[in-house]
């Protein structure tokens, strides 16, 4: 029965943990520091900037409160053959880019375990569903066109490694000649960021580390 209860107040704990961490890093003031030290795009922003772009902010289970967020996005990505998914922290971003808005679809995963598969495989499906959960929101039938760039940032807390490193994945294509020029609008469709986070030299890395 000790034991049963220590289990339980495991569990517990680490569900009061992992609620925590979302509810922290729902805030658009977190969201906007994450972004500044993570993605080109916001190197050159100040938070207050970054933080005028970032809307819909939506967390798994619950929303964040109302004042710090505009209307909360389903976090649920729904498949008939593959089940319900829940992303962590989904909101969409919206910048000005060569003259006109740009949507750009974000989710940020804390990983608080170890596991026994590539994080990274499981990050290229995550942006996976969050392409093929945009048909009939972003585009329909054909308009493959009007599918929105998306970037999925995961901050592992527990990697089996002391030290702190960050590594970034961009999607590309390599040039074929007279032909490159057709496919340049896909070189950056999406991003993954994978934040190993530990004792580290990089100033944003070490802080997560203090915070978590």
């Amino acid at each position: 029965m000790n034991r049963l209860n220590n289990i339980i107040s495991l569990n517990n704990d680490k569900i009061r943990y992992d609620e925590s961490v979302k509810k922290l890093l729902s805030l658009k003031v977190m969201l906007a520091y994450i972004l500044n030290n993570t993605l080109e795009e916001f190197k050159d922003h100040t938070i207050e900037e970054t933080m005028k772009c970032i809307e819909r902010v939506g967390i798994s289970e619950r929303n964040v409160d109302e004042d710090e967020m505009i209307k909360g996005i389903n976090t649920e990505s729904v498949s008939v053959s593959e089940g319900i998914r829940k992303f962590d922290i989904l909101f969409d971003l919206i910048i000005r880019a060569d003259g006109r808005y740009e949507k750009i679809i974000v989710n940020i995963e804390a990983q608080n375990t170890s596991t026994s598969y590539s994080l990274l495989k499981r990050a290229q499906y995550y942006v996976s569903r969050m392409i093929s959960n945009q048909y009939g929101r972003e585009f329909v039938k054909s308009d493959y066109d009007d599918i929105k760039k998306v970037i999925s940032i995961w901050l592992c807390m527990k990697n089996g490694c002391e030290e702190g490193k960050m590594d970034i994945y961009y999607s590309h294509h390599k040039n074929c000649q007279l032909m490159s020029h057709q496919y340049k609008d896909t070189e950056d469709f999406f991003t993954i960021v994978m934040v190993d986070i530990g004792k580290s030299d990089n100033p944003f890395i070490n802080t997560l580390n203090i915070l978590f």
